[in-house]
């Protein structure tokens, strides 16, 4: 029984020999392509924006204040700055990620990011500020553009990202002020 396990081991070792050596060539591979081609930015860009819809992992962020944790994201309620920023630091398109849309503002524009008029696939939206009853604080929102008059950002309802058309509020139809639209020349494509 034991020389009969020994010889079963032996010919499966060398059936997945072939597939180990692969999966070798294929980490060695990964690694050369992220140092010897360039990443095409721009749509990896809008695909990553695209494929966080619904997502839950912009919603919770902890801090420790006074000792306790706390979720300076509210569940979701508050993490449309989160979730971009998240973006656009992935993309090496900021510096650092920020919890707050007027600090992310701030870091857009000294990394580069300008305003302009109309909105452009890959744009970053920032909406009017809004009242929230249940904390009795006003928030900004920001979000991407991504084309034919669609954008994506955070739902306070649904707690993810949401696609919605670009002029209304996330989930809804009812029309939301647009305050700015930022636009880095890192987007071009090329």
């Amino acid at each position: 029984m034991e020389d009969g396990m020994k010889k079963l081991s032996l010919a499966l070792f060398i059936f997945c020999l072939p597939f180990f050596a692969n999966a070798e060539r294929r980490r060695e591979m990964a690694t050369e392509d992220t140092l010897l081609y360039k990443l095409e930015i721009f749509s990896s860009y809008i695909k990553a924006i695209k494929n966080s819809v619904g997502s839950k992992i912009f919603k919770n962020l902890f801090y420790i204040i006074k000792g306790r944790s706390i979720d300076a994201l509210q569940n979701g309620n508050l993490s449309c700055a989160y979730f971009v920023s998240t973006i656009l630091r992935h993309f090496d398109l900021i510096k650092e990620w920020r919890t707050s849309v007027d600090g992310l503002v701030e870091e857009m524009e000294e990394c580069g990011w300008e305003k302009i008029l109309k909105p452009r696939k890959g744009a970053v939206i920032v909406w009017e500020k809004m009242y929230f009853r249940h904390s009795g604080e006003w928030h900004g929102h920001i979000g991407f553009y991504i084309g034919g008059g669609w954008a994506i950002s955070t739902s306070s309802f649904r707690r993810a990202p949401t696609a919605h058309p670009w002029q209304a509020y996330s989930g809804s139809q009812k029309k939301r002020k647009i305050i700015a639209i930022y636009w880095h020349k890192k987007l071009e494509k090329n």
